[in-house]
């Protein structure tokens, strides 16, 4: 592997951790607020648990794997989460839930930090696969496998 090789594959580890540690965040708040009374709360103290175990588990896997695959879940588990602070916040709320602004104050603003941060490092991580591949157009597309 050449010095820009490696450069980049540890770059890209950085990059990784830096995701997974968004996520962690947000999972952290998410087991938090259920352990503060939203276990009580029908269909969404389930989902606030389905949050922690998906938050970890995708995080564990973007420490462990480079592959593409992988960066993809971890990037819909950051949108499903903000797609459900938003769907908390409209008229009818999700099954049923309403929130208002950024209550509860000041874990939605962290949790929303930390998925918005964690998805925007991942974006990033597309761009230098877009990028290896234009300065190294041998290399072909990144295999959904690659560690």
């Amino acid at each position: 592997m050449s010095a820009s090789g490696r450069d980049g594959a540890r770059g890209s580890g950085l990059l990784r951790l830096v995701a997974a540690l968004g996520l962690l965040v947000g999972g952290w708040v998410h087991l938090c607020l259920y352990r503060q009374g939203y276990e009580y709360i029908p269909t969404i103290g389930t989902l606030f648990l389905v949050n922690v175990a998906a938050s970890v588990v995708a995080a564990t896997a973007l420490l462990l794997r480079r592959s593409f695959v992988v960066r993809v879940g971890a990037a819909l588990v950051c949108l499903g989460t903000l797609a459900a602070f938003v769907a908390t916040r409209r008229p009818g709320g999700l099954f049923h839930f309403e929130e208002r602004g950024l209550e509860p104050h000041p874990q939605a603003l962290i949790a929303i930090g930390a998925e918005t941060f964690a998805l925007l490092i991942l974006l990033v991580t597309f761009g230098f696969d877009r990028a290896a591949r234009a300065v190294d157009p041998a290399a072909g597309p990144v295999p959904l496998s690659r560690r």
